[in-house]
């Protein structure tokens, strides 16, 4: 049965409609206001969360011109609905069970097929339920009872209770009811796998479309066909529908930044990223990287109730002497639009070991050249005599004992073992100012 909301606010349909919509708008707002204030007088008594919820909806409903009429339509034919009961009430029952239990009125025919589950379902699958509901001119029952054998013929447990709950008008599952999309909403969020094998099998489809929430109903088959290989997220969509002020995902994250540190230009690093729903219901997205910073890739874009992202740094390819940034940008469903972001930074430096090596390498090698250009010289001026090579041909190594060498009869040997004593050519200070230079010329360049 649906909520009377004239009566909610203590209004009637007379009373309104002998007024314009400004008169409406204020006679509306003022009642609201009066139970509402009463409700939050009465601080945490049992129910007036709920009833200020049920304030909330009849306002909505009786400000909106369009609402207010389609309400007044579903109360006008709800009184029919129930003064038709009561007249075929009076000729003869709807159901008569085996045992002599007589149904009477439709609440009466849902307890009845309760008690005698079997003989209620027999006559279902046999058509006798439905030719009893058309006798007394209950035509949306009898149109129920025969969609739902058509949509059921392999699972009659799951038909008989669609039937009884669509007779009750109110879906009852794990010792709880909704007779409202509202309370149905939370209901589902109760029991979240149950709410979503009743929605994907057509529990909750047809319950809707047979208490007069067609509208409904719709989005629900839509839902079912869109989302029906991502089974959550569809009923999340529905419970929003149902209610949208029941309230969203929270999405939270493991680290509000992600900082790799300073780094060389060698390493390798991982950080992982815990995405979780802090709110009601469930949580879905996606994780994107935004800004450019080579060698930052991430292991997963999907949020699917929650997600593990892995963070993965190869700085081989960033530019060393410099602080690179870049983003997470997470998108979901939750609350205040649902974005997050989470910044990314690290400083490349240069990898310490490796620049010595290369300095040594270079310094050695450019000495390496530098001794035997000085020792071609040497020879030359010695090979053509007299002629003047300039400060490299008058230079003269500084000679020390070196009788353990002499042996050999080779001049220059002694020349190549003492080179580090050579006069105008001061070996230590020429090698660290080449290494100096490349160190400089290296940091400047940075490694790629």
């Amino acid at each position: 049965m649906n909520e009377n909301y004239f009566e909610v606010l203590g209004l009637t349909i007379g009373e309104l409609r002998s007024l314009n919509e400004k008169a409406i708008k204020d006679r509306v707002n003022s009642a609201h206001l009066e139970l509402y204030r009463k409700s939050l007088a009465a601080g945490g008594k049992p129910g007036e969360d709920k009833k200020r919820e049920l304030l909330n909806d009849a306002k909505k409903i009786l400000l909106d011109p369009e609402k207010r009429k389609k309400h007044i339509a579903e109360l006008s034919h709800q009184e029919e609905r129930e003064s038709s009961r009561s007249d075929s009430s009076q000729s003869h029952p709807i159901v008569k069970f085996p045992n002599g239990d007589e149904a009477t009125s439709i609440p009466e025919l849902a307890t009845l097929m309760m008690k005698h589950s079997e003989d209620a379902k027999e006559a279902l699958y046999a058509g006798d339920i439905a030719a009893s509901l058309s006798s007394v001119g209950e035509l949306r029952f009898t149109k129920a009872a025969r969609e739902v054998v058509e949509k059921y013929p392999d699972d009659q447990d799951i038909g008989f209770a669609a039937m009884v709950q669509i007779l009750g008008e109110k879906i009852q599952y794990r010792g709880s009811e909704a007779k409202t999309p509202q309370q149905l909403a939370r209901l589902i969020d109760q029991d979240w796998e149950g709410g979503k094998g009743l929605l994907y099998v057509g529990f909750i489809t047809l319950w809707l479309k047979y208490v007069n929430q067609e509208e409904l109903a719709d989005t629900a088959d839509k839902i079912i066909n869109r989302y029906a290989d991502e089974e959550d997220k569809g009923l999340e969509l529905f419970v929003q529908r149902l209610d949208p002020r029941i309230g969203l995902p929270d999405p939270k994250t493991s680290r509000t930044s992600i900082d790799f540190g300073k780094i060389d230009n060698e390493t390798k690093k991982t950080i992982h990223l815990k995405i979780e729903n802090a709110g009601r219901g469930f949580l879905y997205g996606d994780v994107q990287l935004a800004g450019k910073m080579h060698g930052l890739q991430i292991s997963s874009t999907q949020i699917i109730g929650s997600a593990t992202v892995t963070v993965e740094l190869d700085a081989s390819s960033l530019t060393a002497k410099r602080t690179h940034k870049a983003e997470l940008i997470i998108s979901t469903n939750g609350i205040n639009g649902g974005k997050l972001t989470v910044p990314i930074s690290c400083y490349v430096d240069y990898p310490v070991q490796k620049s010595i090596r290369r300095i040594a390498i270079s310094g050695i090698s450019m000495s390496a050249i530098a001794i035997v250009a000085r020792l071609v010289v040497i020879q030359l001026g010695d090979f053509i005599g007299g002629f003047k090579l300039g400060w490299l041909a008058n230079a003269r190594f500084v000679y020390l004992d070196a009788n353990w060498v002499k042996w050999l009869e080779w001049p220059m040997i002694d020349q190549i073992i003492y080179i580090p004593h050579f006069a105008g050519f001061n070996f230590v200070i020429s090698f660290a100012a080449l290494c100096t230079g490349l160190f400089f010329f290296c940091r400047k360049r940075g490694s790629r």
